[in-house]
């Protein structure tokens, strides 16, 4: 994304086609009169026959490459073409990605690998680079490339390798030998730099990593709670796999795919106060279509953090992420709070999911157990909101609605008690039984 001024920005979205070597960048605006429509003024000079990789900005200027070429793009429009062009005799890469004020390469063939471009060379070319260093098989391709501190870090299907200079000696290689024990089916994993670390969506889930440190698991599968097999006609979250992921401020975003056979997917949202991301609150704030479930293919989405959506002098920052089920331009986006915030003020529930069912997790006895209540807590209640509770039990897939529908007015929410008496518990499709007992479900006061 490029501000262009303090009330104009772009944001360019690149892309490569699943199964076919091609790629395309498309430019989309993000200034307020033509907020997310794509700007098709020099698009068609932007196709490639082969796959675009990770782009870098260097010098003023964005350096994107292909495994041909590099291009650059050095002067920003909304209304007319940008200025683009290839440095003389520069060579492709697989993704680029800066070290400090310098350049960096991630190229894939035989005798190629990993590069830094010479300090202070204006543009990319042959010539102007580094040698490389070696970090794993040249041939297999670089799914990510990325820099913590000082450091620069280079993820493949094989592992994780590390290459720089050491007291004026060019060191490179392997970090985890593990990373590659369970290998991921994406081509590309576009990992986020967060809190002094990276986040890395990899096949066992969603890892955090720190120089010197071994992986975290900071998905929502880490947490014990939500661990153990379901009751049947519940979703499971825990086998599915995570596609892009981007940060906001304490905000973490990806793209999660319970079902790697169906092209349902879920934008999570997690929360991480603080240095280090532990204990993460996680929550769903939509849903969108894939455009396939490819095994390689892998969906993108990125946090913007200036945006005019909503005034022309009034900026957010805004999520982006591609949504088959939206009209023809498959572009869906989510403006966020100026923290970074999925959720804002209730007045501005923007693209969210605002009803719908909310599961916990499933609850063990090792012995029969007459339950005497159950408690709900509720914050931000006003006329208009209502909550039912229902449960899937003996294991039936059978969701049975308990008490009735309760509505309230206000963000302090009276103390009441619900009788589950009136209610029956059906065992089947012909079959209703009463409650031997009510169980009263009660609303404790929670003032926002």
């Amino acid at each position: 994304d490029e501000n262009i001024s303090s009330t104009t920005a772009v944001l360019y979205a690149v892309m490569n086609r699943v199964g076919d070597a091609a790629g395309e960048i498309v430019k989309i605006s993000m200034q307020n009169s033509n907020f997310a429509t794509a700007i098709t003024t020099d698009t068609a000079s932007r196709n490639s026959t082969v796959a675009f990789g990770r782009p870098a900005r260097y010098k003023d200027a964005w350096y994107i490459p292909d495994l041909n070429d590099i291009h650059k793009v050095s002067a920003f429009s909304v209304s007319a073409d940008d200025t683009w062009s290839v440095p003389g005799a520069s060579v492709g890469g697989s993704h680029l990605a800066m070290l400090n004020a310098q350049l960096t390469e991630a190229a894939t063939g035989t005798g190629l690998g990993v590069r830094i471009l010479t300090e202070g060379d204006t543009d990319p070319q042959e010539g102007t680079w580094g040698s490389f260093f070696d970090c794993g098989d040249d041939n297999e391709a670089a799914s990510d490339l990325f820099s913590i501190g000082d450091l620069m870090f280079v993820t493949k299907k094989s592992g994780l390798y590390s290459f720089g200079n050491k007291n004026g000696v060019e060191v490179s290689g392997q970090v985890f030998s593990d990373f590659g024990t369970w290998r991921s089916g994406f081509n590309n994993q576009p990992t986020a730099l967060w809190k002094g670390g990276c986040v890395i969506p990899h096949a066992m889930g969603l890892l955090y990593y720190t120089p010197g440190e071994p992986f975290t698991p900071i998905g929502f599968e880490a947490n014990e709670a939500v661990q153990g097999i379901p009751a049947s006609g519940v979703t499971e979250l825990e086998i599915g796999r995570y596609h892009g992921v981007t940060v906001s401020g304490d905000y973490i975003y990806a793209i999660y795919q319970p079902d790697k056979s169906s092209t349902a997917a879920l934008i999570m949202s997690g929360y991480a106060p603080g240095a280090f991301p532990s204990d993460i609150a996680w929550q769903t704030i939509g849903g969108i279509t894939l455009n396939g479930n490819a095994d390689n293919a892998v969906h993108g989405i990125h946090a913007t953090a200036l945006g005019f959506p909503e005034a022309s002098g009034e900026e957010h920052p805004v999520l982006w992420f591609t949504n088959a089920a939206t009209s023809t331009t498959n572009l869906g986006y989510i403006i966020l709070g100026a923290r970074g915030q999925p959720l804002r003020s209730r007045a501005s529930t923007h693209k969210t999911v605002i009803s719908g069912d909310a599961w916990m997790s499933e609850i063990y006895f090792n012995e029969p157990t007459e339950i005497k209540r159950i408690v709900v807590y509720c914050e931000d209640i006003i006329g208009g909101d209502e909550w039912q509770l229902s449960a899937i039990y003996n294991i039936a897939a059978l969701k049975a609605a308990i008490a009735t529908t309760t509505a309230t007015t206000g963000r302090l929410i009276p103390a009441m008690a619900v009788p589950m008496a009136p209610n029956t518990i059906k065992t089947g499709p012909a079959t209703a039984n009463s409650p031997a007992k009510a169980i009263p479900i009660c609303l404790v006061p929670v003032d926002n």
